[in-house]
């Protein structure tokens, strides 16, 4: 005997079948009480109650049940008596011949089905569920789980011979496949269905192992929907987003800042989008890597987009630059006013230069422009410096014109002067013959000293007019050759100023102020530029005709002439 408890007992069989286990039923329920006293001596008085009643207390409707089942062919009877009591018999292992009383049967554990046989006055039943109490005659038979599932088997019972022995499972079983055909069950509500017939069914193992992957497939069916939704809105995301950009666009005339900054949130947003999806969505490693393979091809895509416009938006910098420029030049070349504004072709483009490298430099620019536009300005710079030095040239020119002008004009008043003189001469010889010849004596003689004074006064003009020549045609010859061969070798003076830090500018401002007072350093700087002609050395470093230019000789002559006579501000070195 043991300590009182509760215990269910539920007993099914055929009707026919069953008729006597119902009335056996129907009379312990009628003597169990009155034999109380006497149970409770058996349990030795361990404060044990015995309450035995029908199923929701329905004891006295039992006889009416007996009366109204004998009426019926074909019936199945479902009779549960509860006993609160332990330590009964129980009879997991069967049992040939059972006492007559209480027992427990269908208590084997470790099988999905523990429902046992009991051959009472040779007719079967079997109860449902575990641990299961009933009243057994003196004699029954118990049979094991496995016994009465050979049994079955044996007997061509359906559920037992294919494998599905819970009856009752079955029919649940049916009735909500039959409801998800008839109704639009959402895969939420098919897991919620199959969860409440887990509850149900928790003790039989082999339901719930077909419940278990049932529950399993719904669960798929939800993951896949929420891929799909997630999956969608991305999809969304992307497509709607886009296109408010391009509306924003064309409609509202957005700004390139405003699209860049668009495109940034549009990439934040759709990373913790992604973000929350693999976090809180069953996705496998390989989809997850999948995801993740797509996201960081978007973004390429919308950082190929951002960087477009940021290109875009650098690009109008530079192409205003580059109007602002071109406008500026063409206003000074328009109105000649240059020299006006303190600015020269010379400073221009090489403000362009540094200008543009900048540009390069700041991402304004790409490099083929860049290249393009450099070069532009190199050869426009070098095109500027040799208008320069033809400025030189052409102001040493001029001045070799004057100067042809004013020896010509000294050579014409020194025949003037001579005319003159000879004017005077001849009228006082005139005079002096009239005084002569107012008391002559003979006429040869007169003849022969007026024939000698005309000879050496000839011959005293010619030899002071030759000196002259001589010295104004040398002068002029030297300036003339000089000056043919700088012309023809500008470029070499060119870079024989600069290769000695002088400013062609300066030099020429400096000519146009005094070019008489600059003859001296502009003959220096031609012989010395003459001298390095004669010994230079050119090698050619490639296609663009770039050509590095060695000078041998000392220009220190040439600096210390420029910086005294012209107040330039040079530095000294050897250029050899």
């Amino acid at each position: 005997m043991a300590e009182a408890a509760n215990l269910s007992v539920s007993i099914t069989g055929d009707a026919s079948g069953l008729i006597n286990a119902l009335a056996t039923a129907q009379n312990a329920l009628a003597t169990l009480n009155s034999s109380a006293g006497k149970i409770m001596s058996e349990f030795d008085g361990k404060n044990a109650k015995i309450n035995i009643t029908a199923v929701d207390n329905t004891a006295s409707g039992v006889s009416s049940a007996r009366a109204s089942i004998n009426s019926l062919k074909d019936r199945t009877v479902n009779v549960t008596v509860k006993y609160n009591v332990q330590g009964m018999p129980k009879l997991a292992d069967g049992t040939q011949y059972a006492k007559s009383g209480l027992a427990v049967v269908n208590d084997e554990r470790g099988v999905s089905d523990p429902r046992e046989l009991i051959e009472h006055n040779g007719r079967l039943m079997m109860f449902s569920g575990r641990d299961v109490v009933v009243p057994l005659s003196q004699g029954d038979k118990v049979y094991t789980a496995d016994e009465t599932k050979a049994i079955m088997n044996g007997m061509g019972i359906p559920h037992y011979a294919s494998g599905k022995n819970n009856e009752m499972f079955e029919i649940k079983k049916a009735d909500l496949n039959h409801y998800k055909k008839t109704n639009d069950v959402s895969p939420t509500e098919e897991l919620r269905l199959w969860n409440e017939l887990m509850e149900q069914f928790s003790y039989d193992s082999e339901v719930v192992k077909e419940i278990q992957e049932e529950i399993f497939a719904s669960q798929k069916k939800i993951w896949k929907e929420e891929k799909k939704a997630s999956e969608t809105a991305l999809s969304d995301y992307k497509k709607h987003s886009d296109a408010w950009i391009k509306y924003q666009v064309q409609v509202n005339d957005m700004g390139v800042d405003e699209q860049i900054e668009s495109y940034k949130r549009q990439l934040y947003n759709y990373n913790a989008m992604v973000s929350e999806m693999v976090t809180s969505t069953a996705y496998s490693a390989e989809e997850i890597k999948e995801i993740w393979e797509d996201f960081y091809e978007y973004k390429a895509d919308v950082d190929l987009k951002i960087g477009k416009l940021e290109n875009e938006k650098n690009y109008a910098v530079y192409e205003k630059w580059k109007s602002d420029a071109k406008n500026w030049k063409n206003i000074r070349d328009t109105y000649n006013d240059w020299n006006e504004t303190g600015d020269s072709h010379i400073q221009f483009y090489e403000r362009s230069i540094e200008r543009i490298q900048k540009m390069y430099d700041g991402g304004f620019v790409g490099w083929q422009e860049y290249s393009d536009d450099t070069m532009y300005a190199v050869l426009n710079l070098y095109n500027a410096k040799i208008e320069a030095t033809d400025t030189l040239l052409d102001k040493q020119k001029e001045y070799i014109n004057n100067l042809k002008e004013q020896f010509s004009s000294e050579e014409k008043a020194l025949g003037t002067k001579w005319e003159v003189e000879d004017r005077n001469e001849s009228k006082s010889e005139i005079s002096h013959k009239l005084s002569i010849y107012k008391n002559a004596v003979t006429q040869k003689g007169m003849d022969t000293y007026k024939s000698l004074q005309e000879q050496m006064k000839k011959i005293k003009r010619e030899e002071e007019m030759y000196k002259l020549q001589k010295t104004h045609t040398a002068t002029l010859t030297s300036l003339e050759n000089s000056y043919d061969t700088v012309e023809a070798n500008k470029k070499y003076l060119l870079a024989t100023i600069e290769k000695n830090g002088m400013n062609i500018e300066k030099i020429v401002k400096s000519v146009n102020f005094d070019v008489k007072n600059m003859q001296s350093v502009i003959t220096s700087l031609f012989n010395q530029t003459i001298s390095a002609i004669k010994s230079i050395k050119v090698s050619s470093n490639s296609y663009s005709d770039n050509r590095n230019i060695s000078i041998r000789g000392d220009s220190r002559d040439i600096l210390n002439a420029l910086q005294n006579r012209v107040g330039l501000a040079v530095s000294y070195g050897n250029y050899n």
